[in-house]
């Protein structure tokens, strides 16, 4: 009385990945082609494992204008399933609605596609027991109301699965479709909620499981680690689910504190045993290198440290497989200054820090940018967390700037600050 199946989500086929420019043109192949490995890989999996049917639960496709190439292809995996009995249940989402461009194509008697109301295909599998299966696919790219309501549980299935692509209400964080609450799902009766629209797998509920499994394919630097999908076993006494990964490319965030190095070559030596320890056995990895601490004023003063750093750490790794490909350096780490002395300081530069380290908002001083009547239509509300971060850049920027022109950590315990008029000039410019 068993029923296995896959559940995936977010696959987002022909996505542009844009940044890439700097890669070598076979690495921006393979990272483009990505989410199609990441689908083929899927396909095989279902079929080596003989699951039942598949869960394809929202965003195929990453444009609502599809290309022929990703449909074409969609259409080759689906025949795979279907030489291998496995049936698909497939629902588009926000990316891929229902009143995109299509090209016309089918994609086999073993997919079965949603229509932009829920509505329930039942399942029976051959000489066992029956799934009740429910969704909806987006009519329109917006789908800003509640859809639990029209889920309707039927009679006569042994289980009952739903599918839904939308976030949970009042998620501040991602674009809010279709909101619902867990308790609205949860109060539907359901054996299995697949989840789709959120790129970070999550389980929401663990019985019954309400489950986003992420996206298919890591899209974007803000999609670190290993995705994948859940193969789904339901009996009546248990729900067991394996979370399996299928993701060529690897995105990846790395820290670098370089307090206490005083050289290029010791500065590249901690970089590249940063990068091997982020090396995988067959995928390739993208990562983005964040360098804190404080840095020793003679690395400080080089201009060209971490362009040459990234060229070092780049060499040879467009033609490994197992590549680790840094995309970029970003630099936060603050000169040799000592800190403590300079913020208890009665002088000058003493203010300057008390007074950066006292802002914690700097919606006040961009008000005139976000009450601009043309920019503000181009402009995203900065989060906490970016806030912090633009204070902590002036903070570092002002600091920077005095010590460029001259005036290193012992001048700042100085009496010299306090009467330095091109330095005032200086501080009330930056400002």
């Amino acid at each position: 009385m068993t029923i296995t199946f896959i559940h995936a989500a977010d696959i987002h086929l022909d996505r542009p990945f844009l940044g890439l420019n700097e890669c070598a043109q076979a690495m921006q192949k393979r990272v483009r082609k990505s989410p199609f490995t990441a689908l083929s890989r899927l396909v095989q999996t279902a079929i080596s494992r003989k699951v039942d049917f598949v869960l394809l639960a929202g965003d195929i496709f990453d444009s609502q204008d599809r290309g022929l190439r990703a449909e074409t292809r969609l259409r080759g995996y689906m025949k795979q399933l279907a030489e291998g009995g496995i049936d698909v249940f497939m629902i588009h989402g926000n990316h891929d609605p229902l009143d995109g461009h299509w090209s016309g194509l089918t994609y086999g008697d073993n997919v079965h596609v949603f229509g932009p109301t829920p509505e329930v295909y039942r399942y029976q599998k051959p000489g066992g027991p029956s799934v009740n299966i429910y969704g909806f696919s987006y009519g329109s790219q917006h789908v800003p109301e509640n859809m639990i309501d029209l889920y309707q549980k039927e009679p006569g299935s042994d289980y009952h699965v739903a599918m839904l692509h939308g976030s949970i209400k009042g998620d501040a964080i991602h674009d809010v479709y279709a909101p619902f609450t867990v308790s609205e799902l949860l109060n539907k009766g359901m054996d299995y909620w697949a989840l789709g629209h959120i790129h970070k797998g999550e389980i929401l509920h663990e019985d019954p499981p309400v489950i986003y499994p992420g996206s298919l394919q890591g899209l974007s630097v803000k999609e670190t680690g290993d995705k994948g999908f859940y193969v789904v076993t339901l009996d009546h006494e248990q729900v067991r689910k394996e979370f399996v990964k299928v993701s060529d490319i690897i995105w990846e965030n790395a820290v670098l504190d370089i307090t206490g190095i005083h050289s290029f070559e010791k500065l590249v030596q901690a970089a590249e045993d940063l990068k091997e320890h982020k090396r995988k056995a067959q995928e390739g990895v993208l990562f983005r290198l964040k360098i804190i601490g404080q840095a020793p004023s003679d690395l400080a003063a080089d201009g060209t440290l971490f362009m040459n750093l990234l060229e070092v750490l780049r060499t040879g790794e467009e033609e490994r497989r197992d590549f680790v490909w840094c995309m970029d350096i970003e630099d936060e780490a603050m000169p040799a200054f000592h800190l403590d002395k300079l913020r208890n300081s009665p002088h000058f530069i003493g203010d300057v820090v008390r007074l950066i380290e006292q802002k914690d908002s700097v919606k006040e001083d961009l008000s005139a940018l976000y009450n601009h009547q043309q920019a503000k239509k181009y402009l995203f509300p900065l989060s906490e967390e970016m806030q912090k971060a633009l204070i902590k850049d002036a903070e570092k920027l002002l600091l920077t700037g005095l010590h460029k022109m001259g005036a290193d950590a012992k001048v700042f315990e100085t009496d010299v600050i306090s009467q330095n008029a091109e330095i005032r000039g200086v501080f009330s410019k930056a400002k």
